[in-house]
């Protein structure tokens, strides 16, 4: 259970508690009425009936109104578990199009001592341009790592790159994760 489905659990929890101590307090005057209408009449018995039903609608309203919330607060966070991995796919895609579409071999992960991988992305999945720290940076909340393996043949080189997207804060599994491979025809390679 998140944070929000647990405030607002709380909340209409503590509603329902509320409103059930009012109830008490009107029944507790009703009965003082009861008392005196039981020496006047025989009627105070529907006031107890009526409050007795009261209570009980307004516990399984706010009941319903629990696990309706509990409910809208799992679906938003699925909702936001799907946009995630819809947009983690689409980028992790553009990024293996960009390295299909090379003419030459270039190891991307080891740039002149430049480390540009992982690839680090803020809430919006806007790109943080930050090659010098070892760490993600604050604002970072979606990291896209690649790994590079190429393998030479008689006649050129065979790469192929994975590239894995996952949300930094949390030990899930990957949102979205891509192999590809290209071949470079008469190209020289080391395998790594």
């Amino acid at each position: 259970m998140t944070p929000t489905e647990k405030l607002w659990t709380c909340h209409l929890i503590c509603a329902a508690v509320i409103d059930l101590i009012v109830l008490i307090r009107i029944a507790c005057q009703q009965h003082e009425q009861w008392e005196v209408c039981k020496m006047k009449n025989k009627s105070a018995s529907k006031v107890n009936i009526f409050i007795l039903e009261l209570t009980i609608v307004i516990l399984v309203f706010a009941l319903a109104g629990a696990i309706s919330v509990s409910l809208f607060a799992k679906a938003h966070n699925l909702g936001q578990e799907a946009t995630d991995t819809n947009v983690a796919m689409m980028t992790t895609q553009s990024l293996a199009e960009t390295f299909k579409s090379q003419d030459n071999f270039i190891d991307f992960t080891d740039l002149s001592g430049i480390k540009p991988w992982p690839l680090y992305y803020d809430k919006d999945w806007k790109y943080i341009l930050d090659f010098q720290t070892a760490s993600p940076p604050d604002n970072a909340v979606y990291s896209i790592d690649a790994k590079v393996s190429s393998e030479k043949t008689a006649s050129g080189l065979m790469a192929s790159v994975e590239y894995t997207a996952f949300r930094i804060s949390t030990a899930q599994p990957p949102l979205y994760a891509l192999t590809i491979k290209k071949y470079f025809p008469g190209q020289d390679g080391g395998s790594q």
